[in-house]
């Protein structure tokens, strides 16, 4: 749809009296986020961040990686997430290292906010609709995994623990989140992780898939190997075991909506 009408580009501030911009294309748009994303990524290389919240050199090369996924440039994506692994100085963590996907300190995260009690966001918090045990919006809505889904992860995967068929309140379809947890629930405690290195390795093994590099089932077998699901071989990691992938391995994280979006 490159050439669909999109939103307004700005490049200068605004004041009382600006004429407004008409819609730019999509694929002007793109244009655009392409060559701010690529300027952050160039500006940013060799420095240092303050904290996890700040944006460094890796994750700009992970924007950069989303991004060339959504405008399906593969070789763009395979090398920015490629790149990311190698400088990031990020881990693939455990599933015991990872419980509640609360903490900004875990050695997978690049990219979180770290939450401290005075801006805790209470009632509006993502914990406050995630965990059941609260007894807030998670209890009262609760989040499921979908059961053929869950069914494909096999007996040993670690990452099983994520969800708890044994639930009372299990729908017919589904089973109990337990992967978002307050760190803590009195004081409505848990950091928020907005990227993980697992992701780079998800889009790595994708954009070879749609390159036939002929490695994305190196790149699927870090992740299996640390959950303790085993290998697969290249004849077997096709698109739709990624997408089944990136399923057990970010769902309900926001790099798992852009994928039903893609």
């Amino acid at each position: 749809h490159e050439g669909e009408p999109c939103c307004p580009i700005y490049v200068e501030p605004t004041v009382a009296g600006t004429e407004g911009k008409p819609r730019s294309t999509v694929q002007e748009t793109y244009a655009q986020i392409m060559n701010d994303i690529n300027k952050a990524v160039e500006r940013l290389n060799g420095t240092t961040r303050k904290h996890i919240s700040h944006i460094d050199y890796a994750t700009a090369l992970g924007l950069q990686a989303r991004i060339a996924l959504v405008m399906e440039d593969w070789a763009t994506a395979k090398k920015s997430s490629e790149e990311a692994i190698a400088v990031s100085k990020c881990t693939i963590a455990k599933v015991s290292e990872f419980k509640g996907l609360n903490s900004v300190s875990a050695p997978n995260v690049m990219w979180g906010a770290e939450i401290i009690s005075d801006q805790s966001g209470m009632y509006a918090g993502l914990f406050t609709h995630m965990d059941a045990d609260a007894d807030k919006y998670g209890a009262k809505a609760r989040k499921q995994i979908n059961k053929d889904l869950y069914g494909k992860m096999g007996t040993e995967d670690e990452r099983l623990v994520w969800w708890n068929p044994k639930d009372a309140n299990n729908k017919d379809g589904g089973y109990q989140q337990e992967k978002f947890k307050f760190s803590d629930i009195q004081t409505w405690m848990g950091d928020y992780v907005w990227m993980r290195i697992e992701e780079m390795y998800l889009i790595a093994a994708e954009a070879s898939v749609r390159l036939n590099k002929g490695d994305a089932a190196k790149y699927i077998n870090v992740l299996r190997t640390r959950a303790g699901a085993g290998t697969v071989s290249e004849s077997q990691v096709d698109l739709n075991y990624i997408f089944d992938e990136y399923a057990r391995e970010l769902c309900g994280e926001c790099a798992r909506w852009y994928l039903l979006k893609r």
